[in-house]
């Protein structure tokens, strides 16, 4: 599990356990109006604004492949990128925020300690 801070203050949070015996796959987004909670094995999604008389919607699953039809979206966009030049759908930086964000994680769990990416990010230079 890791807690992430960025400059700005907003914080964000990541668990993962990969030896479960019911698969399972979640992600919440908690924003200020409202939260999102994605159900990646059975595609389903809900949302709901923050308040007392808010209503959960539901919006149905569409998925019939692997990653909720997302690998078949990233294979074919990167088809696209490789065959005709098309811009991919995540950047070199991206990647490398990622990267630079896992690594942390990582250094964080076998050191058990609170690790700050300021020096990362100043030898990837992104700021």
């Amino acid at each position: 599990m890791a807690i992430l801070e960025y400059a700005n203050g907003v914080r964000a949070t990541f668990h993962t356990n990969c030896n479960a015996g019911i698969p399972e796959r979640r992600m919440y987004f908690l924003g200020s109006n409202g939260s999102l909670r994605a159900d990646l094995v059975t595609g389903k999604l809900e949302v709901a604004e923050i308040g007392w008389e808010s209503k959960i919607e539901t919006i149905p699953p569409n998925a019939q492949y692997g990653h909720g039809s997302g690998d078949i979206v990233m294979a074919a966009a990167l088809a696209r990128t490789v065959l005709i030049g098309e811009a991919p759908l995540a950047s070199v930086k991206e990647g490398i925020c990622s990267a630079v964000r896992a690594l942390g994680m990582d250094l964080s769990c076998q050191e058990g300690r609170i690790v700050d990416l300021s020096p990362f990010w100043d030898k990837a230079n992104i700021h």
